[in-house]
């Protein structure tokens, strides 16, 4: 699976304008060696992704789209970044996360709805639900979609709706750029100054 992070937009204007993305807070780094785990997380009791049994301590890095968050955040469902590791002063082999990315391809408002409800479009992307997805798609509402990018589409395992008054986010490989605009699976973006990486980045 295509694996995701977010960046923060300061907001949607029409479902065909460019995302203005702005200097806001930058997500945090990972990367610090260990064993990378990407999947959904299917159960608790420490965290079960792929069916491997990962640990969360108090010096766990927990983030999403918008930067630091609690272990509260998490939940069934939702695709998940894990930097782990088994840790030196434990006996047993268990792996210990060092930090933990909440992924969302794409937050933002439902602006259509299918008459089953299984399909929509969120902040100007197509969103189907998998079979067993948890959450529903309301028109209107502004939500954080969890899943993984198929073509131009996101395949979603969880919806979950959020305050409407919040920025819009989308997080995927750029399809093309030319200096500061690009494309994300279709949609243009820009920045508000400051150079898009090559094509083929994620951002």
């Amino acid at each position: 699976r295509t694996v995701l992070a977010g960046l923060g937009a300061a907001g949607l204007g029409a479902c065909t304008a460019p995302f203005q993305i702005g200097e806001g807070k930058k997500p945090p780094k990972g990367g610090i060696g260990g064993t990378g785990i990407v999947g959904t997380l299917t159960d608790f009791g420490s965290l079960i992704v792929n069916g491997l049994r990962v640990e969360t301590g108090p010096d766990t890095v927990i983030s999403d789209a918008f930067g630091e968050t609690s272990q509260d955040a998490l939940k069934v469902g939702q695709v998940l970044t894990i930097e782990a590791a088994t840790s030196p002063e434990r006996s047993d082999a268990a792996l210990v996360a060092r930090t933990v990315r909440i992924n969302h391809p794409v937050i933002g408002p439902v602006q259509h709805v299918s008459v089953d409800g299984r399909r929509g479009v969120v902040a100007g992307v197509a969103v189907f639900l998998e079979e067993g997805a948890i959450g529903q798609l309301e028109s209107g509402a502004r939500v954080a979609v969890s899943g993984v990018w198929r073509g131009q589409r996101v395949i979603a395992s969880r919806i979950d709706r959020l305050d409407p008054s919040g920025p819009v986010a989308l997080a995927g490989v750029l399809d093309a750029r030319d200096g500061t605009t690009g494309r994300i699976a279709g949609i243009p973006v820009r920045t508000a100054g400051t150079p898009l990486p090559d094509a083929g980045s994620f951002v």
